[in-house]
């Protein structure tokens, strides 16, 4: 994610547009455009989170551009697929391996989506958000609490709005520990899911965690 931050915007003369296109422009030269937002008005203070497909090592500078429409373009003789009388296999259980120590996963598990979780000690999450195509977790600042006590799991799915999300946690032994604590997420049909865990569990005592989730959208 980039933020644009926009100081001494000027109105554009009469019958120029002022809205614009931001390209993230990779160190190999292809060009990135974000799906949302497909452009943007610049207003003076007010900042701007867009999220683009590339790592920030991949990225050699970023390119802003007056916005001259979208692209059409038009099928002809296109066959669908017939649905499939089928129900849809269920989703993989996701093995979240942590042996007692913050974690930062992303896993294939759900693919075609993208899964990305992060297991951190403590309370680090206090809410979620979205706007858009975008959603995040709010994140608490540091100092953090009950980092002894409790263990606070962040969980991203791209390419995949569900409806449920659950965690079971196990201790080295393989025994089911008790979750609890508190448990947010938002999802948006277009695509995405985010969310949160908070568990009553010292990050200490967890060996590995199961992630499954409900009906998808």
């Amino acid at each position: 994610m980039a933020a644009f931050d926009f100081i001494n915007v000027k109105k554009s003369p009469p019958g120029k547009s002022d809205n614009y296109q931001i390209a993230a422009v990779a160190k190999d030269g292809t060009r990135h455009i974000p799906d949302y937002p497909n452009f943007l008005t610049p207003r003076r203070g007010v900042t701007r989170v867009i999220e683009f497909d590339l790592s920030a090592e991949q990225i050699s500078h970023f390119e802003i551009r007056p916005f001259l429409g979208r692209d059409r373009f038009y099928f002809d003789g296109l066959k669908l697929p017939k649905r499939s009388v089928h129900p849809s296999a269920t989703a993989p259980t996701i093995l979240i391996p942590v042996n007692g120590k913050e974690a930062d996963i992303t896993s294939n598990g759900l693919y075609p989506a993208k899964l990305r979780v992060q297991v951190l000690k403590g309370k680090r999450a206090y809410g979620v958000a979205s706007r858009g195509m975008q959603g995040w977790v709010k994140m608490t600042e540091e100092p953090f609490e009950n980092t002894d006590s409790m263990t606070t799991v962040i969980y991203e799915i791209k390419g995949l709005a569900v409806k449920n999300c659950s965690f079971n946690c196990f201790d080295a032994d393989g025994a089911k520990i008790p979750v609890g604590g508190r448990h947010s997420f938002t999802s948006n049909p277009q695509g995405f899911t985010v969310g949160y865990r908070e568990t009553n569990i010292p990050i200490e005592r967890i060996d590995h965690i199961e992630l499954s989730i409900g009906d998808s959208n």
